[in-house]
């Protein structure tokens, strides 16, 4: 039943638990608004096993950001010292699963809000007061990402074909075969966009100031009641840790 919620209490749900990952600073927070995200996510259909082995490919830049952390920003017990030189402490750790359990709820509520598909989000925007070549605009931009994703593993599968090892090559080269592999996808995008202007302008895109839809969303009970809770366990988080 959950299947079929309102693209428009998606939203709401997910911006309640992103508004919460943004401003709060807190692991064990964090940790259960991470949790949250992944059940509502499975709910709805997505495959949470896949999305967090996506999420592991993000492992080297959160120990880098943590070492970071632990040498410019120095907070916490001292876990790893070389030569008197600080190289990890407790500060260090907890702002990588910050950034590891952000990176974590934004990509369940993306993968959430796709489910729906990009017309039902479209109308959902338009129904939530935003003007439509907005509303047309983000969908469009979220639907571009995949296409530029794969295209440039696209690319990068024709090169190791060719023969090329790119982790036994310079670092230099390296750098130079991944800036072949971004521009044609680069490339390739802007000729998409190009001919999706054209469609939609054959269409009439903009053609009145107001649209008629074939589609139009209705809130049910269940829709509004999530809605409802979601918003409202966020402001009480947000309550909790700033005031009490």
């Amino acid at each position: 039943m959950l299947k079929n919620l309102d693209p428009r209490a998606r939203l709401i749900a997910i911006t309640s638990v992103t508004f919460v990952a943004v401003f709060v600073r807190d692991v064990i927070v964090l940790s259960g608004a991470f949790a949250l995200s992944v059940i509502f996510a499975a709910v709805l259909g997505v495959n949470v096993i896949r999305l967090m082995i996506k999420l592991r490919r993000f492992i080297v830049i959160i120990a880098a950001a943590a070492i970071l952390q632990s040498v410019f920003a120095r907070a916490g017990a001292v876990l790893l010292e070389v030569g008197g030189f600080t190289l990890l402490t407790s500060g260090g750790i907890s702002g990588g699963a910050l950034i590891l359990l952000r990176m974590g709820i934004l990509m369940c509520g993306g993968a959430a809000v796709a489910t729906c598909g990009i017309r039902k989000n479209i109308q959902a925007l338009i129904q939530m007061r935003l003007p439509y070549e907005i509303a047309f605009m983000v969908c469009v931009g979220i639907h571009f990402i995949p296409l530029i994703s794969r295209e440039m593993q696209d690319s990068l599968i024709a090169v190791q074909l060719r023969g090329v090892d790119l982790k036994n090559i310079p670092i230099r080269r390296r750098i130079r075969v991944y800036t072949y592999i971004l521009l044609p996808a680069v490339g390739s995008a802007i000729i998409k966009a190009q001919d999706l202007a054209a469609s939609i302008e054959l269409r009439g895109f903009r053609a009145y100031e107001r649209r008629t839809s074939l589609t139009v969303l209705h809130m049910r009970a269940l829709d509004y009641a999530i809605s409802a809770v979601f918003v409202g366990a966020g402001g009480a988080t947000m309550w909790l840790y700033y005031f009490c």
